[in-house]
């Protein structure tokens, strides 16, 4: 498959090498709280499609931890968001130079805490066919920055809040029967479970989820009462 020799040149470099081969690239700008610091976290990340509209948002309370570890814990939500939605090249842009500069492999990291972090970044990261990750200025990330600090407000065991705002570029979804198992939807790069009792699918969207939604239009449109409100 087609790589880019270029993931850690200049963002721009990125973009165009990825268009000369027609390959479209998703943004992902992420960005995490803490207050105090030591202190609570928040987490905020934001996906936006290549025509620069915005799919969808993450905003999650977290444990207790630093700046560091917010910042860390945006970016994995944010990633666990992007591939959630099919997407397979993407940019990660988030104010943390630290973060950045460790995801891209140029930094060391010494601190245990970040080090797990750092690896689960780099596992995730293998899901994606292209992904750079780039450092931008705190004034170019204030969406990230709102969903962060609004997480702080909310309770500590709250779930992962993740909205889809438009669905046009996520891929064309299609619904998949297991006998003697259940129902799943594929967007034909994941399949993603169907749960009826509760109602709930494995993306971890809860009531934002458009594979259910998606579920439930083909199941009235065929007349039958397999899944309830």
């Amino acid at each position: 498959s087609w790589r880019c020799k270029c993931l850690n040149d200049d963002i721009s470099i990125f973009q165009q090498c990825c268009a000369k081969v027609g390959v479209p690239v998703y943004k992902l700008y992420y960005d995490g709280a803490c207050n105090p610091n030591p202190g609570p976290v928040g987490v905020g990340a934001v996906l936006i499609s290549p025509t620069g509209e915005e799919i969808a948002f993450v905003s999650q309370r977290g444990a207790d931890g630093t700046n560091n570890t917010a910042e860390y814990d945006a970016l994995l939500a944010g990633l666990e968001l992007a591939l959630s939605h099919g997407v397979t090249e993407l940019i990660a842009l988030g104010d943390s130079k630290l973060v950045t500069m460790q995801a891209r492999g140029d930094w060391d990291c010494n601190n245990e805490a970040l080090y797990q972090r750092l690896m689960k970044v780099k596992e995730i990261s293998g899901s994606f066919k292209q992904i750079h990750f780039e450092w931008i200025k705190r004034e170019k990330n204030t969406r990230a920055d709102e969903l962060s600090k609004e997480a702080l407000t909310r309770p500590l065991h709250e779930p992962v809040r993740a909205f889809q705002v438009k669905s046009n570029d996520v891929r064309k979804l299609e619904v998949k029967a297991f006998p003697g198992v259940g129902m799943a939807v594929s967007d034909g790069r994941h399949i993603f479970a169907i749960h009826f009792y509760p109602l709930s699918c494995s993306c971890g969207n809860g009531d934002a989820c458009e594979h259910i939604k998606f579920l439930k239009k083909q199941v009235e449109q065929r007349g039958t009462k397999h899944v309830n409100n």
